[in-house]
């Protein structure tokens, strides 16, 4: 991969890329993605789970607010996808799990490929990383995590788009997708210091002179942390019972009951 510098601007891009080149690129997410979801669908658990899975699978069905910190993010993205007609409503939210790691190994491919590694290795590393066991075991079960993977990823890939291109956009986008990772998952504040480090690092010739767009991005994280909004009206229908039993095995590698539930 090659790159241009924009004299005295301080700018960074990759240059255009062929259309060969270009149709590969698309190709890298796409067969790295593909594979992972092959993986863990074959391997997700079949019904519905106990515990906190079991939770993850209940409360977006109602709107409910699941427990602390709540998960809006989660509990929001998982109740649309429960209106998707595919099986039972525990098996749609064991299916996004799915769907949303094998995202985060396109994701990792796509990095990859920014950084310079090769198409091909890129597909070979990001798919490496999705065979990890507490990565694959993510996968398989309604849970927040898969959802976190996903947004750290997207963070970081537009953490590196924003390097090479600047815009107010990337700044906007990732200030959204930061504010929604906060509504997911707590754990994203381990992370969000490095990554906006970076970016105010790489970017801070712009940032000082078009202010506006640093403005524009804390908006953004605003407008994506709005999801708890939703938590007050939730709280009514209130979080699954404290002291869940425990998670007995099941044939597909995870952990969690086999009986279905269907949507009413």
């Amino acid at each position: 991969m090659t790159t241009a510098r924009l004299a005295g601007a301080g700018y960074e891009t990759l240059d255009r890329p062929t259309a060969p080149e270009s149709r590969l690129r698309t190709l890298v997410p796409i067969v790295a993605g593909g594979i992972a979801l092959i993986a863990y669908v074959r391997t997700m658990l079949p019904g519905l789970a106990f515990g906190d899975w079991g939770e993850m699978q209940t409360v977006p069905h109602i709107l409910g607010v699941a427990h602390p910190t709540g998960y809006p993010t989660f509990v929001l993205l998982a109740w649309a996808a429960q209106l998707v007609p595919v099986g039972t409503v525990a098996a749609r939210e064991n299916l996004l799990s799915a769907v949303l790691v094998a995202g985060s190994v396109a994701v990792a491919s796509l990095i990859l490929v920014r950084l310079g590694v090769r198409p091909g290795l890129a597909v070979i590393g990001s798919v490496a990383i999705g065979a990890a066991g507490t990565v694959w075991a993510a996968a398989t079960v309604a849970e927040v995590n898969p959802l976190h993977l996903l947004l750290v990823a997207l963070l970081v890939h537009r953490a590196l788009i924003w390097e090479a291109r600047r815009t107010r956009a990337d700044l906007l986008i990732g200030g959204l997708l930061l504010g929604l990772a906060v509504g997911n998952h707590l754990l994203i504040l381990f992370v969000a210091p490095f990554i906006v480090a970076f970016v105010v690092w790489s970017g801070r010739a712009v940032i000082l002179s078009k202010p506006g767009h640093a403005l524009a991005g804390a908006g953004a994280v605003v407008l994506g942390l709005s999801v708890y909004l939703t938590v007050p009206g939730g709280a009514p229908r209130g979080p699954a019972p404290a002291g869940h039993p425990p998670h007995p095995p099941h044939p597909g590698g995870g952990r969690g009951g086999g009986g279905p539930v269907r949507a009413p």
